[in-house]
């Protein structure tokens, strides 16, 4: 009987900011490359930043995807569309801005309970504090 093999699965949480959606974007298409599966988690505004990339990845056969999240700013007293550190005004605003994506776990926890295969693997920016807990109840 032969052995089945079946292709990793990361998941990757980049920080709403240019400086950091991009490189995470490039780091799943290199494990793309590897045949690691890979979902990156974000926000509609910051999907559509790199939507084009990822489809590209796609269209060349890489098993690689965006979901996107609703960001909960007006939560958080941000104006509606604020889901990128770029679109900040003021230090309040930051605060509330990253008050909002770190209050996103429970979108992410009920997306993980959904995703196949299940990942082994989460790279997430240093900012969003809640994947640590993610990573934990789902190791």
């Amino acid at each position: 009987m032969g052995s089945q093999t079946q292709q990793p699965h990361f998941v990757l949480f980049p920080s709403m900011a240019q400086g950091h959606l991009i490189p995470m974007v490039d780091i799943g298409r290199l494990l793309a490359q590897r045949n690691v599966i890979v979902t990156i988690v974000t926000t509609p505004h910051n999907a559509s930043r790199v939507q084009k990339t990822i489809d590209r990845a796609v269209e060349s056969g890489r098993a690689i995807r965006l979901v996107q999240l609703r960001f909960p700013g007006k939560e958080a007293g941000l104006p509606d569309g604020v889901e990128n550190i770029d679109l900040i005004s003021s230090m309040e605003d930051l605060f509330k801005f990253f008050t909002a994506a770190n209050s996103m776990d429970e979108a992410v926890q009920e997306l993980f309970e959904k995703l196949t295969p299940r990942p082994i693997c989460i790279i997430s920016d240093m900012f969003l504090h809640y994947t640590l807990k993610i990573a934990t109840k789902f190791q």
